[in-house]
């Protein structure tokens, strides 16, 4: 996956199907009942296409998507022409979906990144199918700050 990661020309998804893999047809059980499915929009070019394709995932009505919009404290760091180029991808999705049931959409506001990580550890029930994240492009570096600290003592 590292791999397929680093050298992809272009966005790539990574389903990880949590099923019993000696089942005599792996995968079949994903699809017998509604997935939960999370974006966590940390902004910038690659996390309005990851937005983008979640909105094209709902047309699979057994398919339920929670947006996490992750902002930072006081809009530090924020680069305006890239945040104003998010909220208007953010309320595109969010005016075409705000009735829609299977849509949960949310702002987490942080400081630093281990704010971020532990956000998004919050979030790590085993709930969800499949997480969509946007690489790097436009990432707002507060939101980020510390990660490779945090990465580096974690390996």
């Amino acid at each position: 996956n590292k791999s397929v990661l680093e050298h992809a020309p272009c966005s790539v998804g990574i389903l990880v199907d949590k099923c019993n893999l000696h089942s005599p047809v792996v995968g079949q059980s994903f699809w017998n009942s509604a997935q939960q499915f999370a974006v966590l929009f940390l902004g910038g070019a690659d996390a309005r296409e990851a937005l983008a394709y979640a909105d094209r995932i709902l047309g699979n009505e057994d398919v339920c998507v929670s947006v996490v919009r992750f902002l930072s404290h006081n809009s530090r760091g924020d680069n305006e022409f890239e945040k104003k180029l998010d909220d208007g991808m953010v309320t595109w999705f969010w005016v075409k979906n705000e009735t829609n049931e299977r849509v949960i959409y949310r702002e987490v506001v942080v400081r630093n990144g281990a704010e971020t990580i532990a956000a998004i550890q919050s979030m790590n029930d085993d709930s969800y199918d499949l997480v969509i994240v946007g690489r790097k492009r436009g990432v707002n570096p507060v939101l980020l700050e510390g990660l490779s600290n945090w990465s580096q003592d974690n390996e």
